[in-house]
C-alpha cells in the first residue's frame, strides 16, 4: 500500500491553499515501475502554482518472510529409536510455526523433522518462501529424552516355600527397558 504524504501550498495574498491542492497519482502497487504524483493549485486571481511532482518507485519484493518458531520442547523417547513425529506434543510443535510477509497475505511454512526424532537435541528449521522467492527461516529444538523407568519381572512364582535347611536356588528375574531393550544381565540381586 502507498500512502503518498501530500504536500501543502501558500499564497502571498490567499495565504493556506493546501486544501485546494489537486493531486493526481499513476502509482500502481502491483507492477514494478518509476511512476509520479503531481501537485497543483490556483489562487483565488487565477495563478497557477509550478506544478510539484513526487517520483514512486514500485520495486520488486526483496524483503524475506519472518518466521517465528515455536518453542523448545522436550518429550520422552517411546523406543530405541527415539520418538515418532506423529506423537501428539511433537505434532502440535511442528504445526506451531508462524510467518507473516511484508506482501504475501498467506505463506505456506515447511519443516526439516524426520518421521522419527532421534535420542538427543533435534534442531528443526522451519521455512516460509514468498511468492517472489525470498525465504525467512527460524529454528527450535525437539529434545528426545529417556524419561521411563526399565520394568523387572520376577521368573517363577511369588511367595516360593522352602523347606528349613534345604538349598534355595533362586529363578531370577528379567528386565526390559523401552529405550535400552534387554537388561536382564544387568540386574543387581540382593538377598
Amino acid at each position: 500500500t502507498y500512502n503518498d504524504a501530500g504536500a501543502t501550498a501558500s499564497d502571498n495574498v490567499d495565504g493556506n491553499l493546501t486544501t485546494s491542492i489537486a493531486t493526481v497519482s499513476t502509482v500502481n502497487t502491483a507492477t514494478v515501475g518509476n511512476y509520479s504524483v503531481t501537485y497543483n493549485v490556483s489562487d483565488v486571481a487565477g495563478n497557477v502554482a509550478d506544478q510539484v511532482s513526487r517520483v514512486v518507485n514500485v520495486t520488486a519484493d526483496v524483503t524475506s518472510p519472518v518466521v517465528t518458531a515455536p518453542a523448545n520442547i522436550t518429550v520422552a523417547a517411546t523406543g530405541a529409536s527415539g520418538t515418532d513425529a506423529s506423537v501428539t506434543a511433537i505434532a502440535i510443535f511442528l504445526s506451531g510455526a508462524t510467518a507473516a510477509d511484508n506482501v504475501d497475505p498467506t505463506l505456506t511454512i515447511t519443516h526439516n523433522a524426520s518421521a522419527v526424532l532421534p535420542l538427543g537435541a533435534n534442531l528443526i528449521t522451519f521455512s516460509a518462501t514468498d511468492t517472489a522467492g525470498n525465504t525467512g527461516t527460524d529454528q527450535a529444538t525437539v529434545t528426545i529424552t529417556d524419561q521411563t523407568k526399565p520394568v523387572i519381572t520376577l521368573v517363577g512364582s511369588s511367595p516360593i516355600n522352602v523347606e528349613l535347611g534345604s538349598t534355595y536356588n533362586d529363578a531370577g528375574a528379567t528386565a526390559s527397558d523401552n529405550v535400552d531393550g534387554n537388561l536382564t544381565t544387568s540386574i543387581a540381586t540382593v538377598s
